[in-house]
């Protein structure tokens, strides 16, 4: 009876592998053939497999493949490609053919994509657009891989296109939604200019920007005079008609780089970069006399607005450049409305110019007297006008009082 070793299912084994230096096949070799054979059958299966997820997957993404060949200048399709640009199944296919399908508009850059990565070996992905037989202008979505030889060149591309159109649609919405509502955040709803917000941003911004750089900044702030008597004589809604004017013709009066905001109520504000306060001055008469020659239609009559003009300073803060601003307006209302007031801000002295013509008006606390009772009116003239003689008068003055106008 023939033992294991001698059954003619091992002979037939042992002649078809390597034998042992005796002739004979060890235990030892054959578990180790058997494992070997097991693994190469398991990657087959796992290969399959992955391969039949990747078509899968190609197939639920629309994606269709393709490959460049750089030496033979060959293309070649998978069907899918055919598809996606609306190309007869099996029509055949070359740069000339495919350059055709092409957007005009994006010719040079998407075959630059094979000239790119055959002479630089550059990869990645791109979109362009392509002009479909019957659905019309299409976007595409390319991604390529390189393939390379032994010493590591570029012979081939392959890549992927999947038509894109209907994400980027929807990308492209929902990116003119947000820039809309972020628009409606930065925007009085009212006349159309800039908010507070907006305000605040681009003062902030272009402080910022004077402070890194250099250059000028000019702010203007302007104030409906007698509001209050337009809203309690006509109503609101002819108020609000008013306010709607004035931001016309603020806008209307400024450049583009000039931001128009309103401050609130019947105030509003310029933020003027690059301009000195001579140039802002000019353009607050320049408001005020298109205001002086335009009628309201539901007032029946021209609206007036006071103006308060501040240029930037070394050091100087956004709050501190909207006070000096705020304080030329109030100057302006108290002179009679209807007119133009600049701070002059320098070192420690401080000067209100009034259509053009310097007066003093300020000194600042610690280098002017302070007096209890208000100064005779030959002392303050000549205060004002810069003189001494009330130097001579101080000592009779108890110094709890500021001088006038401060």
């Amino acid at each position: 009876m023939p033992g294991l070793f001698g059954s003619d299912t091992l002979r037939a084994t042992a002649a078809k592998r390597p034998a042992s230096p005796s002739g004979w096949l060890t235990r030892q070799a054959l578990v180790e053939q058997s494992r070997t054979e097991q693994k190469k059958a398991a990657d087959e299966d796992l290969l399959r497999t992955m391969a039949a997820r990747m078509a899968l997957a190609l197939e639920a993404a629309q994606i269709g493949v393709w490959e460049w060949d750089f030496a033979a200048h060959k293309l070649a399709w998978d069907a899918r490609m055919y598809e996606i640009y609306g190309i007869e199944a099996g029509t055949p296919i070359d740069s000339d053919r495919w350059r055709q399908a092409v957007h005009p508009e994006d010719l040079d850059q998407a075959s630059g994509v094979f000239a790119r990565a055959e002479q630089q070996g550059l990869q990645g992905k791109h979109q362009f657009r392509i002009v479909h037989p019957s659905k019309g202008v299409r976007f595409i979505e390319t991604a390529e891989q390189l393939v390379l030889d032994g010493a590591g060149r570029p012979i081939a591309c392959i890549g992927i296109d999947q038509d894109v159109t209907e994400r980027r649609r929807a990308e492209d919405a929902m990116r003119q939604r947000q820039a809309e509502l972020e628009r409606l955040t930065l925007t009085d709803a009212l006349t159309g200019v800039g908010n507070r917000r907006k305000l605040d941003e681009d003062i902030a911004r272009e402080v910022s920007r004077v402070r890194r750089y250099g250059g000028k900044l000019s702010f203007l702030i302007a104030d409906v005079d007698h509001f209050k008597i337009v809203n309690d004589t006509f109503g609101h809604e002819i108020g609000d008609s008013v306010l709607r004017t004035v931001a016309q013709a603020l806008h209307a009066n400024v450049r583009d780089t000039d931001l128009v905001a309103r401050y609130g109520g019947d105030e509003f504000c310029v933020v003027m970069p690059g301009t000195g306060r001579s140039d802002a001055q000019a353009v607050a008469k320049r408001i005020q006399a298109r205001l002086e020659q335009t009628i309201a239609p539901s007032l029946g009559k021209a609206v007036h607005v006071s103006m308060g003009v501040a240029q930037l300073e070394d050091d100087e803060s956004a709050d501190s450049l909207l006070h000096r601003a705020d304080r030329a307006l109030l100057r302006a209302k108290k002179k009679g409305r209807n007119r133009v007031v600049s701070d002059v801000c320098s070192g420690r002295r401080a000067e209100t110019v009034h259509d053009g013509e310097a007066s003093r008006a300020v000194a600042i606390a610690h280098t002017a007297p302070r007096f209890k009772a208000p100064l005779p009116m030959n002392v303050a003239k000549s205060w004002l006008e810069g003189g001494t003689a009330w130097f001579a008068t101080m000592a009779a003055c108890d110094p709890a009082c500021p001088p006038p106008f401060n």
